[in-house]
């Protein structure tokens, strides 16, 4: 067993036999391969496939149950505060699974090991590679384990905090197959105390909001919108 491996897993708490082969692929960034030019080597993009379908049926089962009285939209929103780039990246921090990732040598050097991407994508090959040797249940309960908090503060209005434009569009595309369409001008103001306006609309439903920047008028639009179709 590899170091990075053994250190990964005394992170996780796991002393159960695990398959250390499927491990080593599930922290190997594409980027080791294609700088090995090792044909022989995987890279964790299918254990990350496997893994991000893991990682929602558990989130999606556990709201489902500790949750009866949310509506669906509720739980989209925070499902998606909860899988997203951000929010893994960060659980990935706290087992620091950064020091464990196999990156090439140009990866390293751009920051990749920081990477909110990166980092995100390679703790879902190794939730797939998990589920691989012990099963849905257990990879189920580790998942809930490291995103307990965070679900609950999901719950509890945090996620409506956050990106509300990367929440919309996550919500959107989940309940009705659409992307929200911006339209954002300049309203009134010199360049140095302009305002800008921004009319968003999803489906037959406009919202409407300025900021002192569009990036600020969206985002009020974006939260006004994702008021309206959460309660929905």
């Amino acid at each position: 067993m590899s170091k990075k491996i053994k250190k990964l897993l005394e992170k996780l708490d796991i002393k159960e036999d695990i398959d250390y082969t499927i491990l080593d692929i599930a922290i190997t960034h594409k980027s080791y391969k294609a700088e090995l030019r090792d044909n022989n080597i995987l890279d964790n993009e299918r254990l990350e496939f496997l893994g991000d379908a893991v990682l929602k049926l558990s989130v999606s089962n556990w709201l489902y149950c500790n949750y009866p009285n949310a509506s669906e939209g509720q739980m989209s929103t925070a499902r998606a505060y909860v899988v997203s780039d951000k929010s893994l990246a960060n659980v990935s921090r706290r087992i620091n699974l950064s020091k464990n990732i196999k990156l090439g040598h140009k990866e390293i050097a751009s920051g990749g090991k920081e990477k909110d991407s990166i980092l995100a994508n390679c703790f879902e090959a190794v939730l797939g590679a998990l589920f691989i040797c012990k099963g849905f249940e257990f990879t189920s309960n580790l998942i809930i384990n490291l995103l307990k908090n965070d679900l609950i503060n999901a719950m509890n209005g945090r996620a409506e905090e956050s990106n509300s434009k990367d929440l919309l569009q996550k919500l959107t595309q989940a309940k009705f197959k659409i992307l929200p369409e911006y339209n954002s001008f300049h309203l009134d103001g010199p360049p140095h105390k302009a305002i800008f306006k921004c009319v968003l609309k999803v489906l037959d439903k406009e919202f409407e909001a300025i900021g002192k920047s569009k990036k600020e008028a969206e985002q009020k639009a974006a939260k006004l919108a994702l008021k309206e179709f959460v309660n929905d």
